[in-house]
Protein backbone atom coordinates (compact mmCIF):
# COMPACT_ATOMS: atom_id res chain seq x y z
CA UNK A 1 0.00 0.00 0.00
CA UNK A 2 2.80 2.43 0.94
CA UNK A 3 4.62 1.58 -2.30
CA UNK A 4 1.51 2.52 -4.26
CA UNK A 5 1.36 5.82 -2.37
CA UNK A 6 5.02 6.50 -3.25
CA UNK A 7 4.37 5.77 -6.94
CA UNK A 8 1.38 8.13 -6.87
CA UNK A 9 3.46 10.89 -5.25
CA UNK A 10 6.29 10.30 -7.74
CA UNK A 11 3.87 10.49 -10.66
CA UNK A 12 2.44 13.72 -9.28
CA UNK A 13 5.95 15.11 -8.85
CA UNK A 14 6.79 14.23 -12.46
CA UNK A 15 3.59 15.90 -13.67
CA UNK A 16 4.31 19.04 -11.67
CA UNK A 17 7.92 19.02 -12.89
CA UNK A 18 6.78 18.95 -16.52
CA UNK A 19 4.30 21.76 -15.92
CA UNK A 20 6.72 23.92 -13.94
CA UNK A 21 9.87 23.32 -15.97
CA UNK A 22 9.24 26.34 -18.13
CA UNK A 23 9.41 28.50 -15.02
CA UNK A 24 12.95 27.37 -14.14
CA UNK A 25 11.86 26.19 -10.68
CA UNK A 26 13.75 22.89 -10.65
CA UNK A 27 16.70 22.32 -8.32
CA UNK A 28 19.11 19.66 -7.12
CA UNK A 29 20.98 19.34 -3.87
CA UNK A 30 23.30 17.40 -1.59
CA UNK A 31 23.40 17.30 2.18
CA UNK A 32 25.90 15.70 4.51
CA UNK A 33 25.82 15.25 8.26
CA UNK A 34 25.48 12.86 11.15
CA UNK A 35 22.94 10.09 11.57
CA UNK A 36 21.88 8.56 14.87
CA UNK A 37 20.55 5.03 14.42
CA UNK A 38 18.36 3.84 17.29
CA UNK A 39 18.81 0.06 17.19
CA UNK A 40 16.92 -0.57 20.42
CA UNK A 41 19.99 -2.27 21.93
CA UNK A 42 20.56 -1.51 25.63
CA UNK A 43 22.02 -2.80 28.92
CA UNK A 44 25.37 -3.87 27.52
CA UNK A 45 27.65 -5.82 29.88
CA UNK A 46 31.32 -6.82 29.88
CA UNK A 47 33.34 -5.53 26.94
CA UNK A 48 30.35 -5.10 24.60
CA UNK A 49 30.33 -1.76 22.74
CA UNK A 50 27.62 -0.05 20.69
CA UNK A 51 28.21 2.76 18.16
CA UNK A 52 24.96 4.19 16.80
CA UNK A 53 26.36 7.34 15.13
CA UNK A 54 27.76 7.61 11.63
CA UNK A 55 28.04 10.00 8.68
CA UNK A 56 25.08 10.21 6.29
CA UNK A 57 24.28 11.93 3.00
CA UNK A 58 21.27 12.69 0.81
CA UNK A 59 20.89 13.54 -2.88
CA UNK A 60 17.72 15.31 -4.01
CA UNK A 61 15.97 16.68 -7.05
CA UNK A 62 13.04 19.02 -6.56
CA UNK A 63 10.42 21.13 -8.27
CA UNK A 64 9.18 24.32 -6.67
CA UNK A 65 5.46 24.71 -7.35
CA UNK A 66 5.26 28.19 -5.83
CA UNK A 67 7.00 30.22 -3.10
CA UNK A 68 5.48 28.01 -0.39
CA UNK A 69 5.43 24.49 -1.80
CA UNK A 70 7.85 22.05 -3.45
CA UNK A 71 8.01 18.32 -4.24
CA UNK A 72 11.29 16.39 -4.00
CA UNK A 73 12.69 13.01 -4.97
CA UNK A 74 15.52 11.76 -2.75
CA UNK A 75 18.20 9.12 -2.24
CA UNK A 76 19.56 8.69 1.31
CA UNK A 77 22.51 6.76 2.72
CA UNK A 78 21.75 6.44 6.44
CA UNK A 79 25.17 5.20 7.54
CA UNK A 80 25.87 2.31 9.88
CA UNK A 81 25.50 1.18 13.50
CA UNK A 82 27.85 -1.41 15.00
CA UNK A 83 27.71 -3.69 18.05
CA UNK A 84 30.80 -5.62 19.16
CA UNK A 85 31.24 -8.14 21.96
CA UNK A 86 33.21 -11.08 23.33
CA UNK A 87 32.12 -14.43 24.80
CA UNK A 88 29.88 -13.93 27.83
CA UNK A 89 28.99 -10.30 27.07
CA UNK A 90 25.24 -9.61 27.05
CA UNK A 91 22.83 -7.01 25.68
CA UNK A 92 19.08 -6.45 25.56
CA UNK A 93 17.17 -6.20 22.27
CA UNK A 94 13.60 -6.88 21.08
CA UNK A 95 12.47 -7.70 24.63
CA UNK A 96 15.11 -10.37 25.27
CA UNK A 97 18.62 -10.64 26.70
CA UNK A 98 21.23 -11.99 24.29
CA UNK A 99 24.63 -13.53 25.07
CA UNK A 100 27.70 -13.46 22.82
CA UNK A 101 28.77 -17.09 22.36
CA UNK A 102 31.92 -15.94 20.55
CA UNK A 103 33.62 -12.69 19.61
CA UNK A 104 31.46 -10.95 17.03
CA UNK A 105 30.71 -7.67 15.30
CA UNK A 106 27.14 -6.90 14.24
CA UNK A 107 26.64 -4.07 11.74
CA UNK A 108 23.37 -2.57 10.52
CA UNK A 109 23.13 -0.16 7.58
CA UNK A 110 20.44 1.16 5.26
CA UNK A 111 19.81 3.23 2.14
CA UNK A 112 16.57 4.40 0.55
CA UNK A 113 14.75 6.19 -2.25
CA UNK A 114 11.78 8.41 -1.50
CA UNK A 115 9.60 11.41 -2.26
CA UNK A 116 8.36 14.22 -0.06
CA UNK A 117 6.29 17.39 0.00
CA UNK A 118 8.10 20.49 1.30
CA UNK A 119 6.27 23.45 2.82
CA UNK A 120 8.24 26.73 2.79
CA UNK A 121 7.73 29.84 4.94
CA UNK A 122 9.81 32.90 3.88
CA UNK A 123 11.26 34.81 6.84
CA UNK A 124 13.17 37.46 4.89
CA UNK A 125 14.38 38.00 1.33
CA UNK A 126 17.21 35.49 1.83
CA UNK A 127 16.09 33.30 4.76
CA UNK A 128 13.24 30.77 4.92
CA UNK A 129 12.07 27.94 7.14
CA UNK A 130 10.58 24.70 5.89
CA UNK A 131 8.99 21.45 6.93
CA UNK A 132 8.77 18.24 4.92
CA UNK A 133 6.96 14.91 5.02
CA UNK A 134 7.16 11.94 2.71
CA UNK A 135 7.63 8.24 2.13
CA UNK A 136 10.95 6.34 2.00
CA UNK A 137 11.41 2.92 0.36
CA UNK A 138 14.46 1.45 2.11
CA UNK A 139 16.86 -1.46 1.92
CA UNK A 140 18.62 -2.55 5.10
CA UNK A 141 21.34 -5.06 5.82
CA UNK A 142 22.58 -6.73 9.00
CA UNK A 143 26.09 -8.18 8.86
CA UNK A 144 27.47 -10.56 11.50
CA UNK A 145 31.17 -11.39 11.05
CA UNK A 146 30.83 -10.97 7.28
CA UNK A 147 27.54 -12.87 6.88
CA UNK A 148 24.72 -10.57 5.77
CA UNK A 149 20.93 -10.71 6.00
CA UNK A 150 18.79 -8.23 4.07
CA UNK A 151 15.53 -6.49 4.91
CA UNK A 152 13.42 -3.86 3.15
CA UNK A 153 10.22 -1.90 3.50
CA UNK A 154 8.59 1.51 3.18
CA UNK A 155 7.83 4.03 5.92
CA UNK A 156 6.86 7.66 6.43
CA UNK A 157 9.37 10.33 7.45
CA UNK A 158 9.38 14.03 8.34
CA UNK A 159 11.80 16.87 8.93
CA UNK A 160 12.34 20.61 9.29
CA UNK A 161 15.06 23.13 8.51
CA UNK A 162 16.14 26.59 7.47
CA UNK A 163 17.53 27.75 4.12
CA UNK A 164 19.73 30.76 3.37
CA UNK A 165 20.05 32.08 -0.20
CA UNK A 166 23.67 32.71 -1.17
CA UNK A 167 22.64 33.87 -4.64
CA UNK A 168 19.46 33.73 -6.71
CA UNK A 169 20.27 30.14 -7.69
CA UNK A 170 22.27 28.72 -4.73
CA UNK A 171 21.42 28.21 -1.06
CA UNK A 172 22.71 26.62 2.15
CA UNK A 173 20.43 24.49 4.35
CA UNK A 174 20.46 23.26 7.95
CA UNK A 175 17.99 20.45 8.63
CA UNK A 176 16.87 17.78 11.06
CA UNK A 177 15.01 14.69 9.79
CA UNK A 178 13.40 11.68 11.45
CA UNK A 179 12.92 8.27 9.78
CA UNK A 180 11.48 4.92 10.82
CA UNK A 181 12.97 1.97 8.92
CA UNK A 182 11.11 -1.03 10.25
CA UNK A 183 12.44 -1.53 13.81
CA UNK A 184 15.24 0.99 13.25
CA UNK A 185 14.75 4.67 14.07
CA UNK A 186 17.09 7.16 12.38
CA UNK A 187 17.62 10.86 13.08
CA UNK A 188 19.70 12.90 10.63
CA UNK A 189 21.21 16.37 11.27
CA UNK A 190 22.60 17.90 8.09
CA UNK A 191 24.27 20.77 6.29
CA UNK A 192 23.17 20.98 2.67
CA UNK A 193 23.66 22.86 -0.60
CA UNK A 194 21.07 23.33 -3.34
CA UNK A 195 21.29 24.87 -6.80
CA UNK A 196 18.37 25.78 -9.05
CA UNK A 197 18.28 25.80 -12.82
Amino acid sequence: MKTRILLTVAAAALSVSINASAQGDRYFGLDYGQSSLDTGVSNLTGTAKLDEKDSSFKLLFGTKINNNLAIEGIYVDFGEAALTGNPGDTFDSLGSTWVFASSATVKVNATGFGANVKGIVPISDSLSAYGLAGLIVWDGKSVVNGVSVGDNGSDLFYGAGVSYDLTESMSLDLSLESYTLGDLGVTRSNLGFTASF
